[in-house]
């Protein structure tokens, strides 16, 4: 299990001491930060091939008309972790509308190219205000596969949810977010960038140990059954 709230909170006041007890860093204000560095840093994760937080759930579908076409619509999963490329896919039976997702304007901009038109073998999806649209409106059922969003620390017992190897990368972006506001840092986008690149490099690492493990672990069995 990982650091808790208050554990993460702490090792923030012991890196920077002068803003316990400040009225302009409450603890909610510090606990924000902390929940921000978690979404970087999950989002970062995402990006290099962690599947931690994929998930997958039935949508619920109803016919709708948008921008005058006929549409099967369901509501976006309302733990969908907020990102363009969020919605990995989604299974509709009869063939797999890849994610993520197509713009509504290329959908009424190819709708009389029959080539073009989404069809049961090979439908598409757009999302629009809040709602996803699938194509064509025959589709009957769907199942989406997406990316979990982190539910925020709110309780001081609540545990980090990044996984040990990167909670430091969670301290250090809400140091960084600290550290903007009290105008010891410049520009956070370079400070996220150094962050970024320190957990990709963590990640590789991570990735090594891993198959470095999986390898003893096979000679290890190969050796037992000799």
């Amino acid at each position: 299990m990982g650091q808790t709230l208050v554990q993460l909170r702490d090792e923030i006041y012991a890196d920077i001491p002068q803003i316990l007890g400040h009225e302009k860093f409450p603890q909610a204000r510090i606990n924000r930060y902390i929940n921000e560095g978690q979404w970087f840093v999950q989002v970062e994760l995402n990006g290099l091939g962690m599947k931690k937080w994929e998930k997958t759930g039935s949508l619920t579908l109803a016919p709708a008309t948008i921008a005058g076409l006929s549409v099967q619509q369901a509501a976006v999963p309302p733990d969908l972790l907020e990102s363009p490329t969020s919605i990995m896919m989604i299974d509709c039976g009869t063939g797999i509308a890849p994610g993520p997702g197509i713009e509504m304007r290329q959908i009424v901009a190819n709708w009389g190219n029959s080539f073009m038109v989404p069809t049961s073998a090979q439908p598409a999806f757009c999302r629009a205000a809040n709602m996803i649209n699938i194509f064509p409106a025959t589709i009957s059922a769907a199942t989406a596969y997406y990316l979990g969003a982190l539910v925020a620390l709110v309780a001081d017992t609540d545990p980090c949810q990044i996984p040990t190897e990167f909670e430091k990368f969670v301290i250090e972006h809400a140091e960084s977010s600290v550290r903007r506001s009290l105008g010891t840092l410049q520009d956070m986008k370079v400070a996220e960038a150094e962050i970024a690149k320190n957990i990709e490099e963590q990640y590789q690492k991570f990735l090594s140990r891993e198959a470095t493990r999986e390898m003893t672990g096979r000679q290890e069995k190969g050796t037992r059954l000799q």
